[in-house]
């Protein structure tokens, strides 16, 4: 494995010859989640190759947190059986090094990125929440059961910017599942990271703020006055590219299937998650 990782960009081969799945390109993003190049590029090119790694830890370990975050199972037996683990314990700790070292050597969420190709206070970016689908909790579990979502789960806010090159720029969560999106953004602490006179684009939810965010008016079309569907229209046109990229986020399998394991841990996926897919955009753009 190592030596077909030092080989290069090529990981179709690999998976072949390690018996992951076949060699097309979609095969391998249906185990990993992510295109063959980007994960051969984290491996080269940002250092985790020559990262410094704990005792007993394996490339291999690398592939299978990777498949943790795309096929989360519902309980770690099926996955141990798979890989070849001992026992649940054994890959607990496997997946928390590799997650701990992806968090070491991938670029962080940068606030400041916003400005990058991008001079406006209004609006400097695009906020909006989603949801993380969770078992249901034993303790107080009314706090967790979201009306919008009909589930149990817990919320994160994401921020991305608004330039040529749409990234996120801030994560925050998570929250719990019955917080609405203006009460998140009051609790995350993005609105202290704002300028005096920056303002963000948002939806409907976020209308009891306007002074924050800027939201489109709420109303029926035909009863609303020709200028505010325009700025309605405006406003919409500016989410679009934007939404492609919280599409790819909220598509990702630990946000749809239900969790059933810690929220420490689904809070450290989420960060690598977000972190992999801004480092993937040069592969995939929006």
């Amino acid at each position: 494995l190592e030596m077909a990782l030092h080989c290069g960009k090529d990981w179709r081969l690999f998976a072949a010859s390690a018996g992951y799945c076949k060699t097309t390109e979609r095969s391998f993003r249906s185990h990993f989640g992510w295109p063959s190049d980007w994960i051969a590029d984290v491996w080269c090119s940002h250092g985790l190759r020559n990262a410094r790694k704990p005792r007993g830890w394996q490339p291999e370990h690398f592939l299978h947190a990777c498949y943790f975050m795309k096929c989360p199972p519902a309980n770690l037996d099926r996955i141990c059986s798979t890989f070849g683990y001992g026992d649940q314990r054994t890959f607990t700790k496997r997946l928390w090094e590799t997650l701990t070292l992806l968090g070491k050597i991938l670029p962080k969420i940068d606030f400041g990125a916003r400005w990058k190709g991008w001079d406006y206070f209004q609006p400097s970016g695009l906020v909006d929440t989603f949801p993380g689908r969770i078992e249901q909790p034993h303790l107080e579990p009314w706090h967790y059961w979201s009306s919008h979502y009909h589930m149990y789960c817990v919320k994160y806010e994401i921020v991305c910017s608004l330039g040529p090159e749409p990234k996120i720029v801030w994560i925050g969560g998570p929250f719990k599942g019955n917080a609405d999106d203006d009460t998140i953004t009051k609790e995350s602490g993005l609105r202290n990271k704002m300028h005096a006179r920056e303002r963000m684009m948002a939806d409907k939810a976020y209308r009891h703020s306007p002074e924050f965010w800027i939201c489109p008016v709420t109303g029926h079309r035909y009863q609303l006055p020709p200028e505010i569907l325009a700025w309605n229209n405006h406003v919409y046109t500016h989410r679009a590219a934007v939404e492609r990229l919280i599409k790819r986020v909220k598509d990702q399998k630990i946000f749809e299937v239900r969790w059933r394991y810690s929220l420490e841990l689904h809070c450290k996926c989420t960060d690598i998650i977000t972190r992999m897919l801004n480092g993937a955009l040069q592969f995939e753009p929006l």
